[in-house]
């Protein structure tokens, strides 16, 4: 008997290997991102497009043209299957679906983030191993598919397969195909088809919102009563209702809370807390910062940019016009920002200008009772005039480690060098991060920190002259808040003038630290209307209605 030879069977069960491997390698891609936000397979573990792509070029002759072809359509599945974590990403840490027209701003945010936390080395490493794996995966894809070329040999078999291809690809156009089946049976057609809506309908909105912002009324607004009293407007990272309602958390955030209930007692202040819903979840802090100056519902990143193209009036040109002095004190802030001059800022201090000379603690670079000490002794005296500060502190922020003990004596903090012991306490964000639950004692933990503090300086340097409205940026990422959380957070507004409090009362805010029940009084980008309402010149010369406000 003459030994069986591989090349003499064109219809033997081998010649079908490369497309059946083509088929599984694609079906694994596409349903990793689902694995990765389900934490789970999905229900329809086979992606349909893992038979239809194979299959079709089973179908296809074996000429040049179609190893070009492969090689497109295996960038294609690379792509989506990129597309998919990015928004398996977007939802475990933002808590929203992925928008392509709104979020590729956000690619150099996420190399920022990976710098600081990996440091230059480690970034640039993990990126290039992400293209070199990419790269690799999509030459193996389309290896596989070009060996599947010429499987279906008759014409006949041909045309069967072209035609279960055709009217399998016209059906997953069908909308009500892919809301019958789940998210797993058509990953990537699923996933292109809700890019290209949202694409089309953020661009529909953003036309609609860019209109309203050449229709709005531009004039900055005074604040007369505001005339004599430094305002400051300062943002604890990462502090939503959570850390209030949760009991995971609320017991740890006490005793800030408790500091801030004494500090006020102490100087005879007043103090009332509400809470305001934010417009984003566990990051892109700038965008609530922005909502809360300008009025305007900044949800994403082209309406901010909108913002600044549009010269859109904000607080800073609100207390401009009442004579302050305006300053922004961003200790995140690395390298040159350009959107400060463009918001009107007097003077914007970032890292580079504040000169902290202790320790960078992980993400954090410098703690929250530096940023704190250093903005009294060099900004608040600077000048006769009154002050409009904004101030965002980072002590709060992601990875939350380390955890820093409080100073008890304010005078020896200086430059900053005091903080050196902490200069490698606690453990290493890769340590903790493998544990969620240590992740989520020590996300509290940093944000009792903050709240003290912040109690701290209110003890030494908040009088009746002063308007201290200390709030949270936003909710952290699900992890910490689970799903289903809501996005406001809260807003603690305190003075020594009882009249500079009284007008947040009308608003539901309650004497106190702890936020009212119940639901949000409004929306973040309320806080300027309540200004000016309050404070400003009158009805007569009292704000329009901001868009989407």
């Amino acid at each position: 008997m003459r030994a069986m030879r591989f090349g003499r069977h064109p219809n033997a069960w081998w010649c079908w290997l490369p497309v059946v491997g083509a088929g599984l390698a694609i079906d694994g891609l596409l349903l990793v991102p689902l694995v990765t936000r389900f934490q789970s397979l999905p229900l329809t573990w086979f992606a349909v497009e893992a038979v239809l792509v194979p299959l079709a070029f089973a179908a296809l002759p074996k000429q040049r043209a179609s190893t070009v072809l492969a090689l497109v359509v295996a960038a294609g599945v690379v792509v989506v299957t990129l597309l998919g974590l990015g928004q398996a990403t977007t939802q475990l840490l933002l808590l929203r679906p992925l928008n392509i027209y709104l979020d590729w701003r956000l690619l150099g945010f996420g190399h920022d983030l990976l710098v600081t936390n990996l440091g230059w080395a480690g970034a640039l490493g993990l990126e290039v191993a992400i293209v070199i794996v990419s790269v690799a995966v999509w030459l193996s894809i389309a290896a596989l598919l070009v060996g599947a070329r010429g499987t279906l040999r008759t014409r006949g078999q041909r045309l069967a397969g072209w035609l279960g291809v055709l009217v399998a690809s016209v059906a997953l156009l069908s909308p009500s195909v892919l809301a019958y089946w789940p998210s797993g049976f058509a990953p990537s057609a699923r996933l292109v088809r809700e890019q290209v809506e949202r694409a089309l309908a953020s661009h529909a909105e953003m036309q609609r919102f860019g209109a309203r912002l050449v229709a709005n009324d531009t004039r900055p607004r005074p604040l007369p009563r505001l005339a004599n009293t430094d305002v400051i407007i300062a943002f604890i990272e990462s502090y939503g209702v959570s850390a209030h309602r949760d009991p995971r958390y609320a017991p740890i955030i006490e005793p800030g809370l408790g500091a801030l209930r004494a500090a006020v007692a102490e100087q005879d202040l007043t103090m009332v807390t509400g809470q305001l819903v934010s417009p984003v979840q566990g990051g892109q802090s700038w965008l609530a910062h922005g909502t809360a100056i300008s009025g305007l519902w900044l949800d994403n990143q082209i309406r901010y940019d909108l913002m600044l193209d549009q010269n859109a009036p904000t607080l800073i040109d609100d207390f401009r016009r009442t004579g302050h002095r305006s300053v922004g004190v961003f200790p995140a802030i690395t390298r040159a920002w350009p959107d400060g001059e463009r918001l009107g800022y007097d003077a914007v201090h970032s890292a580079p200008g504040i000169g902290y000379r202790g320790p960078r603690l992980n993400w954090v670079t410098m703690p929250d009772q530096f940023t704190w000490a250093w903005f009294q002794r060099n900004v608040r005296p600077a000048g006769n005039e009154p002050v409009f500060a904004e101030i965002a502190l980072i002590s709060s922020h992601a990875p939350w480690t380390p955890v820093l003990p409080v100073i008890d004596d304010w005078g020896r903090i200086g430059g900053g060098a005091v903080f050196e012991r902490w200069r490698d306490a606690g453990p290493t964000p890769v340590q903790l991060w493998r544990d969620p639950q240590r992740v989520r004692q020590h996300f509290a933990r940093s944000l009792d920190y903050a709240l003290t503090v912040a109690a701290g300086y209110t003890s030494r340097y908040v009088d009746d002259s002063t308007l201290l409205i200390l709030l949270g940026d936003h909710q952290p990422a699900p992890l910490i808040t689970g799903e289903g959380a809501s996005r406001a957070v809260p807003v603690h507004v305190i003075s020594g003038d009882e009249a500079l409090v009284q007008p947040f009362r009308e608003h539901g805010f309650r004497d106190g630290s702890a936020i009212p029940t119940g639901p949000a009084a409004s929306r973040l980008a309320v806080l300027r209307d309540w200004l000016i309402a309050a404070f400003g010149a009158g009805k007569q010369d009292g704000v329009r209605p901001s868009p989407d406000s």
